[in-house]
């Protein structure tokens, strides 16, 4: 993250200072029909608000990066030295 002059801890901070308390540091800060309040955010959710901020920012062409290849991306710099990224159940 040192590319985007932050770190790790930064982000955490930012994830939860909405101040909810929630084992998932992306979360839902307000209750809705499908989820409380601290629940999970999908991914589905998420690629389609990432597909829709690709389009307000014109990218739009069918060489533009889905969420999924964003993330792959994102965990190449710490195949060799990090925490692993995977899902644990």
């Amino acid at each position: 993250m040192d590319v985007l002059g932050t770190s790790l801890a930064d982000v955490i901070a930012k994830c939860r200072s909405t101040g909810i308390v929630s084992k998932y540091l992306i979360h839902h800060i307000r209750p809705n029909v499908n989820a409380p309040k601290g629940g999970a955010i999908k991914l589905k959710t998420i690629t389609e608000k990432v597909k829709v901020a690709r389009e307000l920012a014109d990218i739009t062409n069918d060489a533009a990066p889905t969420f999924h290849e964003i993330r792959n991306l994102s965990k190449r710099p710490t195949w060799n030295r990090g925490p692993s990224t995977r899902r644990h159940s």
